[in-house]
């Protein structure tokens, strides 16, 4: 715990080769110990896959998205890896397939968090990016709406996220 703990604080830090080290450690350290559906497997598969996300390797990042989807049995990192999921979708292209990975972090998120949760309205604002691609201009509005209603509720009135669903309004 303690290597994946130090990859993510060098991950934080800018210091990506160093992250690397650290979690290839915790996972030569792991491997034999835990279960590949471990809370801590499943967040050291998450930090691989960011890192592999900010350093232009979609598809690796994709790869370790879609590990933590099919192993983790912890709901939270679950949604992060379908939004993630999303994400990647969206930049590769694959607005169908950024479109329903962020519908399945949305039923992952209210599972974990119910429907008053700001990440929902950030998830929302994805969501509404997705289908103006797509060219459903009217669902991207309703979506747009809604994230920016969700974070007015949930947000304090300067919080620097109410900024995001004005990106397509």
């Amino acid at each position: 715990v303690v290597e994946l703990n130090l990859g993510l604080l060098e991950l934080e830090r800018g210091r990506f080769d160093a992250a690397r080290d650290r979690f290839e450690t915790a996972r030569s350290l792991y491997a034999p110990l835990v279960a590949p559906s471990s809370t801590s497997l499943s967040l050291l598969d998450l930090a691989e896959a960011k890192l592999a996300f900010i350093r232009g390797d979609l598809d690796g990042a994709r790869k370790g998205f879609s590990r933590v989807v099919e192993t983790t049995s912890n709901e939270v990192r679950r949604a992060e890896a379908w939004e993630a999921l999303g994400v990647i979708g969206f930049y590769q292209g694959d607005l169908s397939s950024s479109l329903d990975a962020y519908q399945r972090a949305r039923t992952h998120r209210l599972a974990c968090w119910g429907p008053e949760h700001p990440s929902l309205g950030m998830l929302h604002s994805n969501m509404a990016e997705t289908l103006a691609a797509l060219g459903d201009h009217q669902g991207a509005l309703a979506a747009f709406d809604e994230a920016l209603d969700l974070l007015e509720r949930t947000l304090p009135p300067d919080h620097l996220d109410l900024a995001m669903p004005y990106k397509g309004g």
